[in-house]
């Protein structure tokens, strides 16, 4: 096979196996847990949850500290956006694709280029900035529908992929 070409595959099975695990994870398991609490609030917390563990990447030497905060942002703003494409779809797959399709291009920046894989080379946080308050407008946005078109229930709505057993009702949320 061609170096570029499994560069390639390698970068798409990658960053398809970081969206399933993190998804999974974050999505499926966190706010089926957190909904219970209010659909905003398990929203935000699974956010902030799935934002916080970027950190590491400056804790074991992988980017500057500025760039590792950019990053928990933006990934905090992810989460939101992501929380937003599930409840709307009902389907955990639409997130994990979406994942996977935003984090190529730093996996490929690493395989093909042989450059670090994260991301900008400095801080621009007037871009995190816009690019969080998209997520935000969009993700909070999605949220807001797919509780308007639930007939009460959200997560039990979700027929195709549940967040877990239990019936939520989501008129408390």
């Amino acid at each position: 096979m061609h170096p570029k070409l499994f560069d390639w595959a390698a970068a798409c099975l990658f960053t398809f196996m970081i969206g399933f695990d993190e998804e999974i994870q974050s999505r499926h398991l966190h706010l089926g847990i957190l909904a219970k609490h209010g659909i905003y609030f398990g929203v935000v917390l699974t956010s902030v949850i799935f934002g916080l563990p970027h950190f590491a990447n400056y804790l074991y030497g992988h980017q500057p500290l500025g760039q590792t905060l950019e990053q928990m942002v933006s990934a905090t703003g992810f989460g939101v956006l992501a929380a937003g494409l599930y409840l709307i779809t009902g389907r955990l797959i639409v997130p994990i694709i979406f994942h996977a399709i935003t984090d190529l291009p730093m996996a490929l920046s690493r395989n093909l280029e042989g450059g670090s894989g994260d991301g900008a080379p400095g801080s621009d946080w007037g871009f995190t900035l816009v690019l969080l308050g998209i997520y935000l407008l969009v993700g909070f946005t999605l949220v807001y529908l797919a509780k308007q078109n639930s007939n009460g229930d959200l997560i039990k709505d979700r027929k195709s992929t549940r967040l877990n057993s239990s019936h939520t009702d989501i008129s408390r949320m």
